[in-house]
């Protein structure tokens, strides 16, 4: 059996019936899926990267124990599991307009410079910038 036949076999038929199907390019993609990508590149942009040190730094900033270090740097990730498909649930039922997840998505990025800012001041515990 070979991989090219149905290839070959598609490009035939089309030859024979004179239909040419058009290929979607990136630029039909919808505007939802732009701002998808756009949150997801900065998201794990700004979180993946403290992944690797983060434990650490919450021990050696706040003086927490390797457990609950570890339980603090979960959150985030957890949240997002959790969080996402019902927060995907109600802007779909809702149907919002593109305006208002625009400024959701500006709020979401914001939170996350505020959080990191939150983790430099020792008298703020860090559950609330892990949970922001």
């Amino acid at each position: 059996v070979s991989l090219v036949e149905p290839c070959a076999d598609a490009a035939q038929s089309q030859a024979t019936s004179g239909a040419v199907s058009p290929r979607p390019g990136v630029s039909s993609l919808p505007v939802q899926f732009w701002l998808y990508l756009c949150v997801g590149v900065c998201m794990y942009g700004a979180i993946v990267p403290f992944w690797f040190f983060g434990s650490r730094f919450l021990q050696e900033r706040f003086g927490c124990s390797l457990e609950f270090s570890d339980a603090l740097m979960l959150l985030p990730e957890g949240m997002i599991a959790l969080l996402g498909p019902i927060v995907g649930v109600v802007v779909d039922k809702q149907g919002w307009t593109l305006h208002s997840k625009l400024l959701t998505l500006c709020a979401a990025l914001l939170a996350f410079p505020v959080s990191f800012a939150l983790l430099l001041v020792k008298d703020v515990p860090p559950l609330l910038s892990m949970i922001l």
